[in-house]
Order: C-alpha cells, then structure tokens, then sequence
C-alpha cells in the first residue's frame, strides 16, 4: 500500500527530526569524549544547525568565486547565471568544474574546514583549541551521516514490515513536467554538453528508496554467504525463529551488531584521543599550582552554620519571594583560564550576580568557602547538593534552600553555590539557576527588623 503525500511530507519531517536529535546526541557525547566540556541540548541543536551549513556555505561560495575566475576562459555560462543556480547545481558538477584548474579544488575545501574549526570552537565558548574543535566536527558528523543511513534503513525496513512503501514516481513525473517547460540554466565546460543534462535533480538526487534499494542489491551475495555459513546453526533454532530470519530478520541482526561495532569504535576512539591529548592535559596541571583546599574536605555541615549572631540589614535576600539569611558562599573555578580564587572576590561575584548584594549578604556574616575546579556546568549543581547535608531528613519541610549556578566573566567561568535559610520551613531544598539569570532566582525585599 503506498502512503498518501500527507502522510509522506509527516514521515520525512518524522525523519529529520529523530535525525536532528541524534546529531545533538552525537555531538555531546562526541565533545564529552574528546574532553571539551559538554554542550546543553538548546547549544548543540544549534551547533548542528549552523556550524556544518555555515562550512558548506563557504565551500560552495569559494567554488563559484572559481568558477568566476575561469568563465569565458575555461568555461561557457548563460549570461543570467548567478549564485542561486549555482547553489542549485548538484556537487559532482561543481567538483569537476573547480578541478579545471591544478592545485585550485583544494582551497575551497581549506576554507571550509578552517571555517567549520572556527565556528566549531566559538560556539563552544573558546573552551576548546582549534585543533581539538576541528577533531569534534570531522568525528561528529562521520558519526551523523553514518546515522543517518542507519535510520534510513530501519525506516524503510519498518514500511517493508508494516507492507507499506512511498510512491515517487509521481514527484518525478512532476519535476519533469515543471524542467520541460523552462530551459535549465547550467553550467557547460567546453566539450561537455551533456554533462548538465545528466545532473538534473531526478538524476542527480537519487532518492532514499534508490539508495536502499542498490545498498540492498550489493549486500544481497554476502547476506547469502553468511546464512549458508550460519545453517549450521540456525537449522536448530524454533520454527518461527527461521521464518523470522528468513523474512528480513538477518537485517535486524546486523543492525544490532552494527550499532555494538559502533559503541565499540567510540570507546576505541575516547581512549585513542586520551593518548593523543594526553601530553596537553599534563604540561597544564604541571603548570597549574597544587593549592591547599585540592585535599580537604568537600563537605559542609549546615547545622553549625544554621545559628546567625548578626542583626539583620535594611534588606533580605529572597529566594522565590521567600526571605532568606546567606549562611555559606561556595566558590568554584568552571574554566581552564580562570586564576586561583580568593575569598576576597566573593563580594564581586555577589554584586555580579545582581547589584548590591554584597552589601546585604555582608549582614548575614557568611562562611566562605572555595572549592577546586569543576569544568562541568552540568554536574556542578549535583555535587554542591550531595556535599550540603541538611540537617532536616530528605523528603521534610526545611529552611534550608541551596542555590547554584555560573557567573561568566568575559570567557571566564566561576560556578557559586549558597546555601540560604529561610524564615519559614519549605519544600524548595535546591534550586539551579538556568543561564546565569541570578535576577530572575533572587530577589531583595525591607528587612522586616525593627
């Protein structure tokens, strides 16, 4: 039965949808792997949808500014040919036209993987080098395309499962019907006529059905080696186990052990690129002095702080529109680049975090406490948490309220936990604040002290 074109136009927006999942999927646990600092979700769906067409975009800019050069010299164009065909013209033709001229094909891929290294390491907020950026581009999008024919064939499996299929005969009759009522405006190298004619879009673009199908077509004699090697074996199995096999289940299996192959060339690849790295990470710790707090004791007893000797000031912190007295600052280094912290800069992260909050968390006399360095935003908050022990059992009302978050300094960044006690019990016990928006999670209101 075929799908109806509604039903066509859902299965592909269906499609690329799972696909751009999977490729912010790939791309945080790629940098994760290769030890950049893991982007959140919102970051890497923008990343996959910016960083490779912005480098594609640079290719194909450099390759028509080639094309340019050598027209009426090396190369006939129609005289209304800009840039819109050409972005239309399909990659193998505009391959051979910048291959026209020795050594000159190269540059426009030079640029582009210098732009896609680039682009890679700003929208990981410099916290990479260029090199280690590129490394995560080249890995994360083998990865993506290698999922995505991956995805192409589950999906035609489960159509050929369900005895459904797609129709696009009628899309290109369509385009047909639409390309003989205009002449295409192509690009013509001196002897090669036929060479446009030959990369229209019915042509050229073959469609996933195609692909599969010719995927299908040369995998078909090993398929048949490895069920003659197997019958040993599978002649023993249950009745319904053979006939599952036989209708297209060997696919399946080879799918589950490609997805193992693939989990196994990941963890091959983290420990080939901690090697590869490894020297780096080392000269950086030896450049890094060994403080005193690297060895004590994480942990904060919030019952020996729950006691507050000093009046309170015009104004109180509140923690969603509850007052609260700040009895402990934690502060924690979240970049490579950040200086050994201080308990002196606790008042400027304070008034950073919202102005004029030093000079209120100043009544409260808090413990200042300094941490060593954590370069994940993510697990920050959840280490903060398990070393505060509240005295209050877990599922309780408490006054205790521990907020955490990331305060960034140009492209430094220092993690800051407090930890606040309220006036009335409450059941908020932590809150992490998104994106820096201190403003929006603590509030000022009057003292309420006579």
């Amino acid at each position: 039965m075929v799908l109806t074109p509604l039903q066509q136009q859902l299965l592909m927006l269906g499609f690329w949808g799972i696909m751009l999942f999977l490729a912010a999927l790939i791309l945080r646990l790629t940098s994760s792997y290769i030890g950049a600092d893991m982007p959140s979700w919102r970051r890497a769906i923008f990343m996959v949808l910016f960083v490779g067409p912005a480098a594609y975009l640079v290719f194909d800019l450099s390759s028509y500014v080639i094309m340019l050069a050598i027209q009426d010299v090396m190369l006939r164009v129609p005289p209304d040919y800009s840039y819109t065909n050409w972005f239309r013209e399909p990659l193998p033709l505009k391959w051979h036209i910048i291959s026209m001229v020795p050594f000159i094909k190269h540059i426009p891929v030079i640029f582009a993987i210098c732009a896609a290294g680039v682009l890679q390491a700003i929208t990981l907020q410099l916290s990479v080098t260029f090199r280690r950026a590129l490394v995560i581009f080249v890995v994360q999008w083998a990865l993506t395309i290698l999922t995505m024919f991956a995805l192409s064939f589950v999906v035609n499996m489960g159509l050929g499962v369900v005895g459904r299929t797609i129709d696009y005969t009628a899309n290109l009759q369509g385009d047909d019907q639409q390309a003989s009522g205009q002449t295409p405006s192509r690009t013509l190298p001196p002897g090669h006529s036929d060479l446009a004619m030959k990369s229209t879009p019915p042509e050229s673009e073959p469609t996933l059905r195609t692909y599969l199908t010719s995927l299908k077509h040369n995998l078909d004699p090993f398929l048949e080696e490895i069920k003659t090697g197997c019958e040993p074996v599978t002649r023993h199995l249950p009745q319904g186990i053979q006939e599952f096999l036989a209708e297209g289940g060997w696919w399946l299996v080879i799918g589950a052990l490609g997805v193992l192959a693939l989990i196994w060339a990941l963890a091959l690849l983290n420990r080939m690129m901690r090697t590869f790295f490894k020297p780096r990470k080392r000269k950086k710790k030896k450049k890094k002095p060994r403080t005193r707090y690297l060895e004590a004791d994480l942990s904060e007893n919030l019952g020996e702080l729950g006691d507050v000797y000093t009046e309170e000031g015009d104004q109180m912190v509140t923690i969603k529109g509850l007052p609260a007295r700040t009895r402990l600052v934690l502060l924690a280094a979240g970049s490579r680049d950040v200086t050994e912290l201080t308990p002196e800069m606790a008042d400027r992260l304070l008034d950073l975090m919202r102005p004029g909050l030093a000079a209120i968390v100043a009544h409260d006399s808090p413990r200042i406490a300094l941490w060593p360095p954590q370069y994940s935003s993510e697990a920050f908050p959840t280490l903060f948490a398990s070393k505060m022990r509240i005295p209050d059992p877990k599922g309780a009302p408490s006054r205790w309220v521990l907020v955490s978050g990331t305060v960034e300094i140009s492209r430094q960044k220092i993690h800051v936990g407090l930890a606040l006690l309220t006036e009335k019990p409450n059941l908020l016990r932590q809150v992490v604040v998104p994106g820096g928006d201190w403003p929006g999670i603590l509030g000022v209101v009057q003292s309420t002290a006579v």
